[in-house]
């Protein structure tokens, strides 16, 4: 069986029963002595933010309570808190909010103390770590929400985020060191994002670690198979939220990989947030995004197929230009699912797409200061007026690609 033929649904339904509870095997703490470990992003003076990481000891009503790496037990308060994310835990806090019971309660059972620290047990911790008293930070110099030192926080965590994701794919570079790790190719060559290639593995451990992510973004650019960007996912459940951090990006995919992929838009779409899903966020952690770099569509990626540098254009001329370079199998694809034409229609469809994606190599050749966006949309736009005279039910294709998202 073909792994893009699996549901992501069917999928998502494992993997919500493998985060019930961690497996020994599978969960480090659990064979180690060392505890789950917590990185915290924390308020610091004039609006600086810090980094708090060490084991979690155990969850409050008002914070963490976290031994540090220079053996300092320190209780983080939730105002105090940029962000924190937990080792081999799905969870993810952001903006200075206590997280929901669910959460709490699932850090709760990984920390050290899962029944709290009560003063006897506290007292003789700080004994056997030679401290007298637990620090307590209070946030005292958290900034406001929508302030400009947020801001700069949230950025800050961006890119403590992307960093992390280019260390743990530097060696990916090369895709046979990810097919030799585990590495599969699931679906097709989308215009704005690549080729997906998903680590079963990593997908059903069901978490978010910056360093390893579960999917891998290649493009084919100057032909060879080259790493543009990586994806994460998490299992979601019946009446489950998406997550929110970061950047309100993530998206999520109810049937197979390939179904999801001919939706007209990704960023915040949930499937009207029912049944078992699998959550999916993209980040762009090897080629700039001008949208974001949490974007799901990169309208960069069109260039950096075609040899160009990077400029604004149009999604009708984002499309031409990724038709062009690679695009026609999508495209195709995505006509035939939208109107099931027989065999004599699908080959018209083809040559219509060949010779337009011919059109578009054609007018880039002849203006190399760069790629002209009105001649590209109206080439874009005549292929599928010429599509929709052959077949008027394949129309839906002609808008998939580089929707107009925020993330």
């Amino acid at each position: 069986m073909r792994l893009s033929s699996i549901p992501a649904a069917a999928a998502a339904l494992t993997l919500a029963a493998c985060t019930l509870g961690s497996r020994p095997a599978t969960f480090a703490p659990a064979r180690s002595p060392q505890g789950v470990e917590a990185r915290i992003a924390l308020w610091g003076p004039r609006r600086t933010v810090t980094a708090l990481v060490g084991e979690l000891l155990s969850v409050t009503d008002s914070g963490l309570v976290v031994l540090s790496a220079d053996r300092r037990v320190v209780h983080a308060h939730w105002p105090a808190q940029v962000s924190a994310t937990f080792r081999q835990v799905p969870v993810r806090l952001t903006g200075g909010q206590a997280p929901d019971a669910r959460a709490r309660e699932r850090l709760r059972l990984v920390s050290r103390f899962p029944q709290g620290l009560s003063p006897e047990l506290t007292a003789r911790l700080l004994a056997s770590l030679g401290r007298d008293h637990v620090e307590e930070l209070r946030g005292d110099h958290a900034a406001p929400a929508g302030s400009a030192a947020a801001a700069r926080a949230d950025a800050a965590g961006d890119s403590l985020f992307l960093a992390a994701a280019r260390a743990g794919s530097a060696q990916y570079r090369d895709l046979d060191a990810a097919i030799a790790d585990g590495f599969r190719l699931v679906g097709g060559d989308f215009p704005g994002m690549g080729e997906h290639w998903v680590h079963a593995g990593r997908l059903i451990a069901g978490v978010v670690d910056p360093s390893r992510p579960a999917i891998l973004s290649y493009a084919t650019i100057k032909g060879l198979p080259t790493l543009v960007g990586v994806a994460y996912a998490l299992p979601l459940g019946a009446g489950d939220s998406l997550p929110t951090a970061p950047r309100n990006a993530w998206h999520a995919h109810s049937g197979s990989v390939d179904e999801a992929s001919f939706l007209p838009r990704h960023a915040g779409h949930d499937a009207a947030n029912s049944g078992v899903r699998i959550a999916v966020l993209h980040a762009w952690a090897w080629l700039d995004n001008p949208d974001g770099q949490f974007a799901t569509d990169n309208p960069a990626l069109p260039f950096a197929r075609a040899g160009l540098s990077p400029a604004p254009a149009s999604p009708p001329a984002l499309r031409a230009l990724a038709l062009a370079h690679g695009g026609v199998p999508f495209y195709a694809v995505a006509a035939a699912r939208a109107s099931e034409p027989g065999d004599t229609s699908s080959r018209s469809v083809v040559r219509l797409l060949e010779d337009a994606a011919a059109r578009v190599r054609a007018a880039v050749a002849a203006q190399p200061a760069g790629p002209p966006d009105g001649e590209l949309a109206t080439i874009w736009e005549t292929l599928w007026k010429e599509i929709a005279a052959l077949e008027p039910r394949a129309a839906p294709a002609r808008d998939l690609g580089f929707a107009l998202e925020q993330p």
